[in-house]
C-alpha cells in the first residue's frame, strides 16, 4: 500500500472516528469517550486477537493522558484499587465471590499480591463496583 493510499484512507478513518483518536479537550468529550470505550471494551475482552485491539488502546491513552491532565490520581497498583473499592463499598470477600463468581480464595490472593487479576475479573469487578475497567489494569 502506498503512502498517498494511506494517506486517503485515514482523512476517511478521521472524519468517522475523530472523536475517538483526538485528544480529549472537555468533559463531554471525556464521557463521550468513556462511554465509547465500555462498548468497544464488551467487544475486545471475548476475544484477544480482536482487530479493534488497537483502536482500545488508543481510546485509553486518550482517556488516560485527559485523566492525569485535569484528574490527577496518584499512581495505584490493582491491589490498591480493589481493596479501596471493597472498602468503600463496605462489602466482603465472600459478597463479591456471590456477586462476581469470583472464588474469595483468588480475591485474597490478588489483594495480597500473589496474583493478578485477569482480564474476565477485571471486567466483572468493574461491572460490579461501576467503575472504567481501567482502574483495575
Amino acid at each position: 500500500m502506498s503512502v498517498q493510499e494511506v494517506l486517503r484512507l485515514w482523512e476517511e478513518l478521521d472524519k468517522l472516528a475523530h472523536p475517538y483518536l483526538a485528544p480529549i479537550e472537555t468533559e463531554r468529550h471525556y464521557q463521550e469517550a468513556l462511554d465509547f470505550m465500555a462498548e468497544l471494551w464488551d467487544v475486545v475482552v471475548d476475544d484477544p486477537n480482536s482487530p479493534y485491539g488497537s483502536l482500545l488502546g488508543i481510546l485509553s491513552d486518550r482517556l488516560n493522558d485527559y485523566e492525569n491532565s485535569r484528574h490527577a490520581v496518584p499512581e495505584a497498583t490493582p491491589q490498591q484499587v480493589l481493596s479501596y473499592l471493597i472498602e468503600e463499598k463496605g462489602v466482603t470477600q465472600k459478597e463479591i465471590e456471590e456477586a462476581t463468581g469470583i472464588y474469595q480464595s483468588n480475591l485474597s490472593q490478588i489483594l495480597s499480591g500473589k496474583r493478578k487479576l485477569t482480564t474476565e475479573q477485571v471486567k466483572q469487578l468493574a461491572e460490579y463496583f461501576k467503575v472504567n475497567p481501567t482502574a483495575l489494569l
